[in-house]
């Protein structure tokens, strides 16, 4: 009996078990032809946790305009945001977030973790035009770039500041890689388009630039996005409720063998 009591108390607490939290975002932008592109939202939120311990809430896509960014959305939330950059942060762009490693004593440049980026090449015989992601998955580590607040602050960009970041009391930082966690065996290294009006307007000279996915990325895919998070947290939703019930259902199964067992002691001793 008593080893059945045991088994059944680890039993009816399995279900209150804490999981971390998994990122809500998914790890890839598809861009053109099949060639998928890191999310710089995904890296953002896995490097917070990476380097803080923090896990965000879920903020949504990287607005264009800052009254729709991660700005508003973090102020919410209760975090304080700045326009100065500062280690520990996450810079937010017109459509684009980082985050911040480190900042320059003079804070003109800072030192970035990143998602979402690639190359545009240009052919300038054929005016083919190749999207090739950085570094194979589209993230780059230890980016310096401008920490200036305002428009073209960056590849194009405009920066409307910064999310800071407390380290979470007691985290130690583990060993985990930069980027570990984007499953570099779904990447597609290079592909390419070709289009009529890019050999028109762009014909005569190859040119190589850097910019980010997120803001060039169809309405099409921000609704995939938004209705492959929403069914996610739907699920996550139905699974707490689930481990509640169980959690439930055990506590009322001890308590009920609890009692069968006071009840057939007594007996006994009455016998």
């Amino acid at each position: 009996m008593k080893k059945g009591l045991v088994f059944l108390i680890i039993i009816s607490f399995f279900p209150m078990l804490v999981l971390a939290k998994e990122n809500p975002y998914k790890s890839y932008w598809q861009y053109i032809e099949g060639t998928k592109v890191s999310n710089c939202i995904y890296i953002a939120w896995d490097e917070a946790k990476r380097n803080t311990g923090l896990e965000l809430p879920y903020w949504g896509l990287a607005g264009r305009k800052e009254e729709t960014s991660w700005i508003p959305k973090a102020l919410a939330d209760g975090f304080i945001v700045g326009k100065v950059a500062r280690p520990n942060s996450i810079a937010v762009y017109s459509g684009h977030v980082a985050y911040v490693l480190s900042v320059s004593k003079d804070g003109k440049k800072m030192v970035t973790n990143q998602g979402g980026l690639f190359n545009r090449i240009v052919d300038e015989e054929t005016g083919e035009v190749t999207i090739e992601p950085r570094n194979e998955t589209g993230t780059v580590f230890n980016y310096t770039v401008s920490a200036r607040v305002g428009p073209n602050s960056w590849s194009g960009l405009e920066l409307f500041g910064f999310i800071y970041l407390d380290v979470v009391p007691g985290f130690v930082k583990t060993t985990t890689v930069a980027g570990e966690s984007i499953p570099t065996s779904s990447t597609k290294k290079i592909s390419s388009y070709t289009t009529e009006k890019t050999i028109t307007k762009e014909l005569s000279s190859k040119t190589s630039s850097t910019a980010t996915l997120n803001s060039s990325t169809s309405s099409k895919e921000e609704k995939e996005e938004t209705t492959t998070t929403t069914k996610k947290l739907v699920k996550e939703g139905k699974l707490d409720t689930y481990k509640t019930i169980c959690s439930l259902l055990a506590l009322i199964i001890l308590a009920l063998l609890l009692l069968t067992t006071y009840f057939y002691n007594n007996r006994k001793e009455n016998e």
